[in-house]
C-alpha cells in the first residue's frame, strides 16, 4: 500500500471493496446524484451476493437494477461509450433463472 496502489487482492477484497467502502469513502467527493447512483449498484450487489434468497424479492429487484442503471447513465457515463452496464440487469436475470449460486 505505499504505492498507494490496489494489488495483490482477491476477489473476496474487491467485492468487499465495491459493497461496503466504495460507497462510504464517496460519500463527500461527489455530488448527490453521483454519490446516490453509487450506492444503489453497491446495494443491487449485496443483494445479489447474499446466502439466503427470497424468490419473491425478484421483481423488487429487478426494479432496482433497471432504476440504478438509469441513474448512471445519466449522472456518470455520458461520456463513456464501450462500458456494458446492462451486464447487471442480466446478473439478476440468471439469479431468477439459476437460484443463487454463492461465490
Amino acid at each position: 500500500m505505499l504505492d498507494k496502489k490496489l494489488e495483490l487482492m482477491k476477489s473476496h477484497d474487491y467485492q468487499m471493496l465495491m459493497q461496503q467502502l466504495l460507497p462510504l469513502c464517496l460519500h463527500g467527493l461527489m455530488a448527490v446524484d453521483n454519490h446516490e447512483a453509487i450506492m444503489r449498484l453497491s446495494c443491487v450487489f449485496r443483494h445479489v451476493c447474499v446466502k439466503v434468497w427470497n424468490p419473491i424479492d425478484i421483481t423488487s429487484l429487478l426494479e432496482d437494477v433497471a432504476i440504478t442503471l438509469c441513474l448512471l447513465k445519466k449522472e456518470l457515463l455520458p461520456f463513456k461509450k464501450k462500458i456494458m452496464t446492462h451486464l447487471v440487469l442480466h446478473v439478476v436475470d440468471e439469479l431468477d433463472i439459476c437460484g443463487l449460486v454463492h461465490n
